[in-house]
């Protein structure tokens, strides 16, 4: 066990965002945290990283996994191009502890070179930051947030703003890094990131959705947890606990389901699918 939630809550003023969230997770999975946009999804992870307080409930690591070997890459932003800080030095950032004032990077510069070499970043060590490309910079700051030896890596929209093949290539490389790390990632990509996670929560204040590949679907209150038993570019379906195999077809936290169908499903779908 890496991480264990239960019946975490969490409200901003007296607006209920969080109710009775329970969630585990295991060494070396790949947890994809999807849902609507105000649902609650980067409220969670804040409470995961101890950036906000729960109103009630408990989180517990493992005791193998201490603070400081959970990374994170916060949402992509927009980058002040009047500050020239090179890739490696934002990849040294990594390594600065909490209320230090600084560090000698020469002492640490094998292992920069060493995550620069791992990441197909080498070639851009002198380059600015705000001369590459969106993808190329989140590329950068998994760097940062990998180089102090890591155990968990989480990741909010990490391909927000890049082109499709950033996007792939983002992904390929955290399938990497799975190998060795638990990884966690809010994406509204649906249906890019369950092509790569191995297991989804489904967060949306109140409401519970699912969506898309085969997958058996466990509820658990306001939660959904999906275990994806199939790889990506197999037909999605549904098997629910009354039996019945469907397309799940979301938008907005609503469901509506149809049958399965032999092609790859759309996302948005154009016109819903008749049950058979």
């Amino acid at each position: 066990m890496l991480l264990d939630v239960k019946n975490l809550c969490f409200a901003y003023a007296k607006t209920n965002v969080l109710e009775n969230v329970c969630f585990s997770m295991q060494e070396g999975e790949f947890w994809a945290i999807i849902g609507p946009n105000g649902g609650g999804k980067s409220t969670f992870i804040k409470l995961l990283l101890g950036l906000l307080k729960p109103q009630s409930g408990e989180i517990h690591f493992t005791s193998s996994l201490q603070k400081s070997q959970i990374g994170y890459v916060p949402q992509n932003t927009n980058h002040n191009l009047n500050f020239p800080i090179r890739v490696e030095d934002v990849i040294a950032l990594g390594l600065l502890k909490p209320q230090s004032l600084g560090f000698k990077i020469g002492k640490h510069k094998a292992k920069i070179h060493h995550i620069m070499e791992e990441l197909s970043l080498t070639h851009l060590a002198k380059k600015p930051l705000y001369a590459l490309s969106g993808g190329e910079r989140q590329k950068v700051l998994i760097a940062r947030a990998i180089v102090n030896d890591i155990k968990l890596l989480i990741l909010d929209e990490p391909t927000a703003n890049v082109d499709v093949k950033a996007q792939k290539d983002i992904y390929d490389l955290l399938i990497k890094l799975n190998s060795t790390l638990g990884i966690i990632v809010i994406s509204h990509d649906i249906t890019l990131t369950l092509g790569y996670a191995s297991k989804v929560l489904y967060i949306n204040k109140y409401a519970i959705s699912h969506n898309v590949p085969p997958c058996e679907i466990h509820n658990t209150g306001h939660i959904c947890e999906i275990d994806l038993l199939t790889s990506f570019g197999q037909n999605p379906a549904i098997s629910t606990k009354d039996s019945i195999k469907d397309i799940l077809r979301v938008s907005s936290g609503h469901s509506a389901i149809s049958s399965p169908i032999d092609s790859p499903v759309s996302y948005p779908p154009s016109k819903p699918t008749q049950g058979k």
